[in-house]
């Protein structure tokens, strides 16, 4: 998606289309959030803002993605790198991130149904150790500041 599709995206009130925008925009490295995002946050925090509620229960609410990518782009007006946020969600696997050139892998213990990677972020070069688990509804990764 073009940076335009994604606002676009996340401006039509529609969650399955801000929930596909949100990863379009998660999977975005820093130089392209600090050009196309940072500089509509406002507009994004609106976009956000204005989703409807989910029309029935689900194990997660779509919108948390959307949120997720908010805080991306927040903490890019920060002055932060995107992976500082990493933490504070679950919805991140580091599998996915490295596909998109966001981290380096540099290690994975294979541990039956929670395996663990030592990564670095491709901007910043902060390393942490994760920790996914695949024995839920759904994969999550736990993210930690490296002690290395």
């Amino acid at each position: 998606m073009t940076a335009h599709e994604v606002l676009s995206a996340l401006e039509s009130r529609d969650n399955h289309q801000a929930w596909l925008a949100a990863w379009a925009l998660i999977r975005s490295p820093n130089a392209a959030l600090d050009r196309d995002y940072v500089p509509v946050l406002d507009r994004i925090r609106t976009a956000v803002g204005r989703l409807p509620e989910p029309e029935r229960p689900a194990v997660r609410d779509s919108r948390d993605c959307v949120r997720l990518a908010l805080r991306i782009v927040e903490a890019r007006s920060e002055g932060r790198c995107r992976c500082s946020v990493y933490a504070s969600t679950d919805q991140i696997l580091p599998e996915s991130q490295a596909q998109h050139g966001l981290i380096d892998i540099l290690g994975t213990r294979d541990i039956p149904w929670e395996p663990e990677f030592d990564c670095q972020c491709t901007d910043c070069g902060a390393r942490y150790v994760v920790r996914e688990n695949h024995g839920y509804h759904y994969p999550w990764a736990a993210w930690s500041p490296s002690p290395r």
